[in-house]
């Protein structure tokens, strides 16, 4: 499944998970997703780059899982 995010939806996105990510992160993911949205964003590539974040430390695992969830609802 491909979604379309525009600014807002990214900022209601970041908004939702205001409780989990600090001002630090929450650029991180900002930053990917308005990247990555060019032509849609599919899960799978959500996924791996949302890994990479993780692998580089910069967002924790629950994090990432929780940032898939408020995306595409369906983890």
């Amino acid at each position: 499944m491909v979604k379309q995010l525009s600014d807002r939806e990214i900022d209601e996105v970041l908004f939702k998970l205001r409780d989990r990510l600090d001002f630090k992160e929450r650029g991180y993911v900002k930053e990917l997703l308005k990247e990555a949205r060019d032509g849609g964003l599919y899960q799978e590539e959500l996924h791996k780059k949302l890994a990479q974040l993780r692998a580089e430390h910069k967002i924790s695992e629950g994090d990432r899982s929780a940032i898939e969830e408020a995306i595409f609802g369906n983890n």
